[in-house]
């Protein structure tokens, strides 16, 4: 046991020393944080919503150059990235709900390509980096995202899928804003109960939601066992 503790404490500090680590995920990580600090001002006010906006689609640019481990991965992201800038800001001008039906299938295509890419950035075999936590981090926070995309597609194409059990009386009226709220606590299973799934599609879709957070989490786990194989640290390299 004596054994064992010494060489666990050399690899929390070896955890602790690579998320001090800096790379192209670390910005990526730093945008989502401040885009989950903002968001409650969503439909604050007009200029509110479109700082959000705006930070929404800095996420966008910046989760580009993330995922993009090559020149041909990167004008992919792109690809996926600038039509749905121009969504957003049409979206905003507009409130066309057409407009607004592409825009969140153009961003739940664009999350799921850069969160794979960043699965398989992280995945991949060599050293956990510090680059490659935040890397595992950034992806975790985008499933979130994704499947509040997803949630309020199904709304919009279902209405009627959700029940806001916080309103009063409660009503099938539910925001991004709330479905942002909604999918995190089903991704963590803290389930809340303040908006319930009611309808077929969208009960599936938060059942996937909760087994996509279960796994994710189980992969990264095993990931980060890394850090505590014999002569880890030895073997540390920067990406």
């Amino acid at each position: 046991m004596n054994d064992v503790e010494p060489h666990i404490n050399t690899a929390d500090q070896r955890l602790i020393g690579r998320l001090k680590e800096t790379g192209r995920c670390s910005w990526l990580l730093a945008t989502l944080i401040l885009l989950l600090l903002t968001y409650p001002f969503v439909d604050v006010s007009e200029e509110a919503s479109l700082f959000v906006a705006l930070l929404n689609s800095a996420l966008l640019i910046v989760a580009a150059f993330a995922s993009g481990q090559g020149r041909r991965k990167l004008t992919i992201a792109f690809a996926f990235a600038f039509p749905a800038l121009a969504l957003n800001g049409l979206w905003l001008v507009t409130s066309d709900l057409g407009v607004g039906i592409a825009l969140m299938g153009t961003m739940i295509l664009f999350y799921c390509f850069t969160i794979g890419h960043l699965m398989t950035y992280v995945l991949r075999p060599g050293t956990v980096t510090g680059n490659k936590l935040h890397g595992a981090i950034s992806a975790y926070m985008m499933v979130g995202l994704l499947w509040a995309f997803i949630y309020l597609l199904l709304e919009v194409l279902l209405p009627g899928s959700f029940l806001n059990l916080a309103s009063d009386p409660p009503s099938t009226d539910v925001s991004w804003r709330q479905f942002v709220f909604f999918s995190f606590t089903t991704l963590t299973s803290t389930g809340y109960g303040n908006i319930v799934p009611v309808e077929g599609f969208a009960q599936s879709a938060a059942i996937l939601e909760q087994l996509s957070g279960v796994f994710f989490v189980a992969v990264f786990i095993a990931r980060l066992a890394g850090l505590y194989q014999p002569g880890a640290g030895s073997r540390a390299s920067h990406s």
